[in-house]
């Protein structure tokens, strides 16, 4: 019979070296440490001028980001002001002006006519109001136009409700309607309306 052979013992690294002596183990040992810090150091020199620039180019894209921020900001914000005039100047158009007055009150007249209604009196007296619009007193123009009317009180209605319409910028202060007693006779009214204007001190 055939016997096996002995399984031979693994050798460690070590053990698979070359026999050197401890100076030479030593010597090894500073030369590897030597070769991996010198890279070390080599490529940490390259480092520092590569980050100085990936600084530089953060601080150049931070800039950049911010103005064009303040560039979508400020664009925004002149936007904004351009609507705000726009409005501005649309609310104007709808507000009459005080050297308006007779347009108005041909108007009123002819809104009146409209209705069937017949206008047998008028007045009007101009005062100033003042409202605070931001810590600020604003002072504007109010008109005020006492009719005195004549004409069938569901006629009368029309006209008041025609005023909204026709006039946005006008407001009815009073209104005061006597009935007719008799049939033949027509109804009265006088009506106190007040109308906003533009151009105020």
């Amino acid at each position: 019979m055939i016997q096996p052979e002995p399984e031979k013992q693994k050798k460690s690294i070590a053990e698979q070296l070359p026999k050197i002596g401890r100076a030479s183990r030593v010597a090894l040992i500073v030369g590897v440490f030597l070769i991996v810090f010198v890279s070390l150091i080599f490529v940490g020199n390259q480092q520092a001028p590569r980050q100085a620039e990936l600084r530089k180019n953060i601080v150049t894209l931070q800039r950049g980001l911010s103005a064009g921020a303040q560039a979508d900001s400020q664009a925004k914000l002149e936007a904004q002001i351009r609507q705000a005039e726009a409005e501005t100047e649309a609310a104007r158009a709808v507000f009459p002006a005080a050297d308006q007055v007779p347009e108005f009150l041909d108007r009123l007249l002819k809104l009146a006519q409209a209705n069937e209604v017949s206008v047998t009196r008028t007045s009007v007296a101009m005062s100033q109001r003042a409202i605070a619009i931001g810590g600020k007193q604003v002072k504007y123009d109010v008109f005020t136009f006492q009719l005195s009317l004549k004409g069938q009180v569901p006629k009368f209605q029309n006209f008041l409700l025609a005023l909204d319409d026709k006039l946005p910028t006008s407001q009815i202060s009073a209104v005061n309607i006597t009935v007719a007693a008799k049939e033949t006779e027509e109804d009265t009214a006088s009506v106190t309306i007040e109308v906003l204007c533009y151009g105020g001190k």
